[in-house]
């Protein structure tokens, strides 16, 4: 099976749960005009992974290597994909320009101002303007000089697969610390959704499974070869994109359970100090 095998009808039913689900997060935000209890962390970490996808898209349709995604890069369900990945990038980064933007009285403030911005800034030029540099720079060969540019396209592509793609499920993961830990800092959830969580957890998993049948890879060539070593290139060519959306289903499920917890804690504890004077009494 080289082809995704989900029609174009359910990528584009998928496409808009997807982009639905980060409607209360982003209405929360607006409304209340502040970003005290969303973590900057967790947001700058989801955006990189958001970038990631998209510019990689957008690469491979630029280059014409389509083939990584669903077979030809001028498809309809290709275009489909792309158009998502070009969605949750810009919804990711109004949650991220919202988030710096509006007020916060979370602890690190400052601090998280000025490193968070700067490692985005850096992330995009020492991974993303490369990816495009060979489109804008000319070839020291003949213009347009194949071998050059095939050069380049495989060079970029490697360095993607083998690094940058671990660090996005890595950071993917990782989102759940830091604003695990902003949760737990706080007695009230401020401007985190706790409906968003909810519903990004159920509708990231049911993508995590989706994006397995909607990117290509030639399974069939790779038979009677360990499974490991196969497993690990379809990681590099399209599984990265899967995993990352299991691991994005389970860090909002982790963090939606966690605000339950909180707030069952919390009541419990004012319930405590309610009772505390009639008990010294």
């Amino acid at each position: 099976m080289i082809f995704g095998t989900v029609p174009n009808w359910a990528r584009i039913v998928l496409l808009v749960l997807n982009w639905g689900s980060f409607i209360p997060q982003v209405r929360k935000l607006r409304r209340k005009r502040e970003s005290s209890g969303v973590s900057l962390t967790y947001v700058l970490f989801n955006l990189i992974n958001a970038t990631e996808q998209f510019a990689f898209a957008t690469f491979l349709t630029v280059n014409d290597l389509g083939g990584l995604l669903v077979g030809n890069a001028h498809s309809r369900g290709d275009q489909i994909n792309l158009v998502q990945f070009a969605g949750v990038f810009f919804l990711w980064s109004l949650i991220f320009v919202s988030s710096v933007r509006f007020p916060s009285n979370d602890n690190l403030r400052g601090l998280k101002l000025a490193i968070c911005p700067t490692i985005f800034i850096l992330y995009l030029l020492f991974a993303v303007v490369p990816l495009f540099l060979q489109r804008a720079t000319p070839s020291p060969g003949a213009p347009g000089d194949a071998p050059y540019e095939g050069w380049l396209v495989s060079w970029a592509v490697l360095i993607h697969q083998s690094y940058l793609f671990p660090l996005t499920s890595i950071l993917c993961l990782a989102s759940l610390i830091p604003q695990m830990h902003l949760i737990h800092s706080r007695r009230r959830r401020g401007s985190l959704s706790f409906k968003g969580l909810g519903i990004q957890g159920t509708i990231f998993s049911i993508e995590a499974v989706g994006w397995v049948g909607r990117l290509a890879f030639p399974w069939d060539e790779f038979k009677g070869q360990p499974r490991l070593n196969v497993l690990i290139l379809w990681y590099q060519r399209v599984g990265w994109i899967p995993i990352n959306y299991a691991f994005m289903a389970l860090v909002q499920k982790a963090l939606f359970w966690i605000l339950i917890l909180h707030r069952l804690h919390g009541n419990g504890r004012s319930r405590e100090r309610e009772r505390r004077p009639l008990l010294g009494w």
